[in-house]
């Protein structure tokens, strides 16, 4: 076999095995969809409950409730963007990065709590 012979079929042998494992990490992979849809599920079915059954069973609630509820949110959605985009990007398994994130995108809770009690 001539040297571009013997090159040719390594080039082969080489694009065969690629696809072969990119195959393999396609199916390996595909756990992830199912958690994904498994957390999306538990998490919608948490927020949902959380706001049906907790929040819709009261009758009444303060003036300006509404406002303090979307402020609080679109806080704590901004902070909670600010932490998990960061933390996926550069900070992955880092406890230094996650535990004082977790604990800030609490903070809009506690505040408004606390600015709830005193009213």
């Amino acid at each position: 076999m001539s040297e571009r012979q013997s090159e040719h079929v390594d080039a082969a042998d080489a694009l065969a095995r690629a696809e072969r494992l990119r195959r393999a990490v396609q199916r390996g992979s595909r756990w992830y969809v199912r958690y994904l849809v498994t957390f999306g599920v538990v998490w919608a079915g948490f927020v949902t409950g959380l706001s049906v059954l907790y929040a819709g069973r009261h009758r009444v609630s303060r003036r300006g409730y509404g406002r303090l509820h979307i402020t609080w949110l679109a806080i704590w959605f901004a902070l909670y963007c600010a932490v998990l985009i960061p933390g996926i990007s550069w900070f992955h398994g880092e406890l230094v990065w996650w535990l004082p994130g977790g604990f800030v995108v609490s903070l809009p809770c506690f505040v408004a709590a606390y600015w709830e009690h005193r009213r």
